[in-house]
């Protein structure tokens, strides 16, 4: 009988919730409540609970913490820059010591303050150190150096506990590192701009100050492992909707040595991938999304120690794309009840197991399965990397495998008449894929076409090469002629792709050239032109279309390089102007009694519609009903901007102060926005019954002073989704633009990307006689590989395509009947 396993486990998990816990009841507190009773951890660390969130009896965290069953709860408290999104703790177990990481006396260098804490579970003497973390957010030049002095803090709290490699830690949160490497001088940071008036660096931060985009360097004298959790597939290590790595799980090396299976969860996977095991039914697809726009990181660890697993593979030296090989997990004993051990592949974009699970019934010992390597599409010389078997209560084993190479800088056309094949399959978007050249952007990783941010990228669970970007840039490939004959035609096929939309952004497009030692030749059959009258945001699974030419008269010679390039070029403007009207600031709420609350909107330049049929009405999130109604015409036309937008504001006394409440814009009937503030509400009355609110995220809290104070929109466009919603602390500025707001035309561009790239060698192609037959029956004898374009004409001057023909070999008839007989045929390539 196989010995009971002595090991003691926790199941830990971390999660930014962006909109707040919101208001039991609500869709988004209920899907999260799923989600985390899903995953069922013992201890959680939540992201961006809001003030609102902790606030009333009980509160919206106590009813969320009650329904999971968490008793022990940690907020931490102390000088920060935004105490209206806090990192928690929440636990099934009691705290054995709690700490607040911040900025240390006479500094203030902290965005957030961080929860720590030594987490007393049942069973074990080797209590975990718990930190949960959530760095500072964005793409100022100073936010990269408040990142790298937040997450300094975290590493000098642990130096301040004497805690090593040796000892059970765990660091996880929204660690925000976007961007790349740098490295910051003194001088740097006394060259920033935008850093707040209160900001004040601590005395104990040394420079130069490094920032990493991932978070091991951090922590190397721990050390602290990255494990890269993997969503339920075994590829996405995604944890933000664009496709992004926000979210990190670091644990020392004694945790890493155990064997920690970890997962990103992400419910739309779950009818097709187990994962790891969960708690009840699975959820709808939609429960992660609607939960969040991060999927929550979590990850069983041994605290202790239990029996081995013994991990083997066939043969440890693969080589990409080559053949697969075996890999077997054998128990120390036969099981006496079904066991399922996890496999994990440190760097799955290398070598990953076919099967991430393997089941064990009662009465085995020995299961297999193959590891399969990648062909990642990036020259990166040989790779190292970890297999690891993993089963809660046992020890887990490692291999460690060698992956080689074989990625060249140039395709190879081996063959005239075969057809090389580029589909982009692996390839995450992370840098310059072999064989190809791009410069002047950074690769943002994979994207299924939410973000707006200019730069390359792949797009789709298939993978392409994408880009996004509002000047023109070149991608270049380079082939090689390794057939031993020369080359006189080229026949090339694409899937052109759009995945982002930016409504009247530029009308970006691909313009593709094919270049030789001789030559540089435009082919426009392959260019293509995005669409910029589409809703902006993601376009689900992307738009395709295929495009085909043979390009002829080419004289490659043997052993010969030429290029395809695609060129991204900005196209036109739309008119840029919105065409709609929305909420651009408000204010409701003040310290003592409310005073001067207001609502401005603006109507943009492109609106056709008569503003004196235009309500405003307002939502009690209490009673769900609608309690003010407002004309614009009520309203002060305050500014007319250069734009041509409008912006009218209102003072209406006796605005609801929130948890939650909302106003809807109405055009003639019809709802343009229905927003609200402090979490969303279902209306059940008025012009939106039926409707369900979308929050601005943002709210009052805590209330200012009288004239202090408002909600409003931030950033560059003319279209709601171009702003951000913000909280402003100073005087508000009703009746005008929002600090930190231009309005003007919209210069989003379009994500577009091209995929499935054929290219086919030909030969000299001599162009076939026609021949038509009494019964109007064209043939022609073909070529195998040649596209043929059959075209017409009545008069030999202007010529229209009739018909595509592929080259068999034979003869082939086509059927020209139809139509006015007194026609004129003529072949050429496609």
């Amino acid at each position: 009988m196989l010995v009971p396993a002595t090991a003691t486990s926790l199941r830990v998990a971390t999660m930014n919730i962006y909109q707040g816990i919101e208001a039991p009841g609500s869709p988004g507190y209920e899907a999260l409540e799923d989600v985390l009773a899903r995953i069922n951890a013992d201890v959680v660390t939540l992201q961006e609970v809001r003030s609102t969130d902790r606030s009333g009896n009980p509160s919206n965290l106590d009813q969320l913490t009650n329904a999971l069953g968490y008793p022990h709860v940690f907020v931490p408290s102390g000088s920060d820059f935004d105490s209206n999104n806090e990192v928690i703790l929440m636990s099934k177990f009691p705290f054995t010591s709690t700490f607040v990481i911040g900025s240390p006396a006479g500094a203030r260098d902290i965005t957030r303050v961080h929860p720590a804490a030594i987490v007393d579970v049942p069973g074990t003497d080797d209590d975990p150190m718990i930190v949960g973390l959530h760095l500072k957010c964005c793409f100022n030049p100073d936010d990269f150096f408040r990142r790298a002095v937040e997450i300094e803090r975290i590493k000098l709290f642990l130096d301040d506990q004497g805690l090593t490699g040796s000892d059970n830690i765990i660091v996880l949160g929204d660690f925000n590192l976007l961007g790349s490497k740098q490295l910051y001088s003194e001088q740097d940071y006394q060259n920033f701009s935008t850093l707040p008036a209160t900001y004040e660096l601590g005395n104990d931060i040394s420079f130069p100050v490094p920032y990493y985009a991932n978070p091991s360097p951090y922590f190397t004298e721990y050390p602290l492992v990255n494990p890269m959790p993997l969503q339920q597939n075994g590829t996405s290590a995604a944890t933000f909707l664009n496709g992004g790595v926000l979210d990190y799980l670091m644990i020392s090396q004694a945790l890493f040595d155990r064997g920690p299976v970890l997962e990103v969860y992400n419910s739309a996977r779950e009818a097709s991938f187990p994962g790891l095991p969960k708690s009840g039914a699975a959820l709808p697809s939609s429960a992660s999304t609607d939960a969040s726009d991060h999927y929550p990181i979590f990850g069983d660890f041994d605290l202790d120690s239990g029996l081995s697993l013994k991990l083997a593979i066939s043969n440890n030296i693969l080589s990409e794309g080559g053949s697969a090989k075996t890999l077997s997990v054998t128990l120390p004993q036969p099981a006496s009840e079904p066991i399922t051990v996890l496999l994990y592949s440190s760097d799955p974009g290398e070598a990953f197991p076919a099967a991430q699970t393997l089941s064990f019934p009662a009465g085995t010992s020995t299961r297999t399965t193959t590891l399969l390597p990648k062909s990642d599409k990036i020259i990166d010389g040989t790779q190292s990397l970890t297999i690891l078997a993993s089963a809660v209560g046992f020890l887990s084993d490692e291999t460690a495998v060698t992956v080689l190479d074989t990625d060249t800088p140039q395709y190879e056309l081996t063959a005239i008449g075969a057809t090389l094949n580029e589909d982009f399959e692996y390839f995450e978007g992370t840098q310059t894929p072999a064989k190809w050249s791009a410069a002047g952007l950074d690769w943002l990783g994979s994207d299924d076409g939410s973000s707006k941010i200019d730069g390359l990228r792949t797009y789709g669970t298939d993978s392409s090469l994408g880009i996004q970007t509002g000047k023109a840039t070149s991608i270049t490939g380079t082939f090689r002629n390794s057939t031993g004959e020369t080359i006189s035609n080229l026949q090339i096929n694409y899937d052109a792709e759009q995945w982002h939309s930016a409504f009247q952004g530029t009308s970006d497009r691909w313009e593709v050239q094919v270049v030789t030692s001789n030559d540089t030749i435009n082919v426009p059959a392959l260019n293509f032109t995005s669409d910029n009258t589409l809703a902006s945001g993601a376009i689900p699974n992307g738009t395709s279309k295929t495009l085909a030419a043979t390009i002829s008269g080419l004289s490659i010679a043997p052993a010969a390089d030429f290029q395809i390039v695609f060129n991204a070029v900005p196209g036109p403007l739309g008119s840029g102007g919105s065409d709609t009207v929305f909420l651009n600031e408000l204010h409701y709420d003040n310290s003592s009694t409310d005073a001067d609350e207001f609502i401005e909107v603006i109507v943009g330049s492109e609106f056709s519609g008569n503003t004196s049929d235009i309500d405003l009405v307002l939502y009690n999130g209490t009673s769900k009903s609608d309690y003010q109604t407002h004309k614009l015409s009520s309203f002060i036309l305050d500014e007319t901007t250069s734009s041509g937008d409008r912006i009218f504001s209102k003072t209406i006394p006796g605005i609801q102060n929130g948890s939650s409440d909302g106003i809807a814009i109405i055009h003639d009937g019809n709802v343009l926005q229905f927003l609200s503030y402090e979490g969303t509400l279902t209306a059940m009355s008025g012009p939106a019954s039926g409707m369900t609110s979308t929050d601005i995220g943002v709210a009052q809290s805590p209330p200012q002073a009288a004239g202090q104070a408002s909600l409003g929109l931030t950033g560059m466009g003319s279209n709601p989704q171009d702003f951000t919603w913000t909280r402003f602390t100073g005087p508000f500025t009703k009746g005008s633009l929002n600090d930190g707001q231009s309005l003007g035309v919209s210069i989003q561009s379009q994500g577009i990307a091209f995929d499935n790239l054929q290219v086919t060698a030909l030969a000299q192609v001599d162009l076939p006689p026609l021949t038509i037959h009494s019964d109007f029956i064209l043939t022609f004898p073909t070529q195998i590989g040649v596209t043929y374009q059959i075209q017409t004409s009545t008069d030999l001057h202007d010529w229209s395509p009739f018909q595509i023909v592929s080259g068999t070999g034979n003869v082939v008839s086509v059927d020209v009947s139809t139509g006015d007989q007194k026609r004129f045929y003529r072949v050429g390539l496609n």
